[in-house]
Order: structure tokens, then sequence, then C-alpha cells
């Protein structure tokens, strides 16, 4: 990775990215941006790169704002159903993506939430609906198919969730951590 030059457009990029984005280390950085490690750490330090949000700060400002997208209420409404369509970005298809682009970082990383958050939500009605259907046609080979599509969200969303940060509200639900200091 050693010997390649950044520009300066380049470089301010990567300062954006990193500042904004609080899961991002300096070492998942520089694998990123195609640079060394000490080459990031080193420009950094020399432009003084500081973090601007917590995860808990941008998992609460991502919750504000998805309720104003998909309020609490209406994703607990029974919905039609209709329209749900997958996200093209986390296609399991390797066909279906093959020549595309690469996923960029979303530029806001409370924008980005957001629209997982109520991704989530419509999800969640989409999936409530096959369920209440097989539930009212007792129709005990469409409740099957119900029980696995919300056992694979579920599974889907935690992962999700974990990655993005977007449980750091309950402090409580985060693992500790062991600060030491030497002196």
């Amino acid at each position: 990775m050693s010997g390649k030059r950044l520009s300066p457009e380049e470089w301010a990029a990567a300062r954006a990215a990193w500042e904004n984005e609080p899961a991002l280390s300096i070492t998942a950085l520089a694998a990123r941006i195609g640079v060394s490690k000490q080459s990031c750490a080193d420009q950094a330090k020399r432009h003084g790169w500081e973090k601007r949000a917590d995860l808990r700060e941008l998992a609460i400002k991502a919750h504000a704002k998805a309720d104003k997208v998909v309020p609490p209420k209406e994703a607990a409404r029974q919905p039609d159903g209709q329209g749900l369509d997958p996200d093209p970005d986390t296609n399991p298809d390797p066909d279906a993506n093959a020549g595309k682009k690469p996923v960029t970082e979303h530029p806001d990383p409370v924008d980005a939430r957001t629209e997982i958050i109520a991704r989530h939500r419509q999800e969640w009605r989409a999936a409530r609906v096959n369920l209440y259907t097989a539930i009212n046609k007792k129709d005990f080979e469409m409740g099957k198919v119900a029980k696995i599509t919300l056992e694979g969200l579920s599974i889907l969303q935690k992962g999700e969730r974990a990655a993005w940060g977007l449980d750091a509200i309950d402090p409580e639900k985060q693992a500790p951590v062991v600060v030491i200091e030497r002196g």
C-alpha cells in the first residue's frame, strides 16, 4: 500500500469520512483509500483530525429523524405490503451487482442511519402482512413462510443494527470499554 500519494482533495474526503463516521478506524480508512496506516495516522495528527460524533449521539439523532420519515405509529399499523423493494446494494445474487461500482459511504451518518431505520420499519410492516394473512386464512404453509421471513429479517436487521451502531442509545447493551493508562 505504500507509495500511493493522495491529492489534497482525496485527503479532504478521507478526513471527512473519518471524522463523521464514529466506527471508522484509521486502519480501515487507510485500507479504503489505499495508503499505509502510518501515512494516514501522520496526516490525521498533522492536520488535527477529530471525531465529530459518537455512536450514541448519531443513533439518537437517526431515530428522531426516522420517526419523522416513518412515525412509530405508522410502523405498527397493518400495511398493505405493496411496493417493498429489496435494497439493491444488499442483493444476495452476486451476478446482479456485477460491474457496479462499490457502494460509497453516505456523506451524512445521521441520514444513512435514518434510511436504514426507515427501511427496517418498512420491512417489518411487509412481513407482518404475510403473518396476518396466514393467520386470517388459517394457512399453515403460508404461516411457515411468514415465520421464516420474520426470523430471517430479525437476523439480517440485528447484524445491520450492530454494524451501524443503531442500538448505541442504550449504554447497558454496549460492551464495557477498558482503558489502560500507562504513565
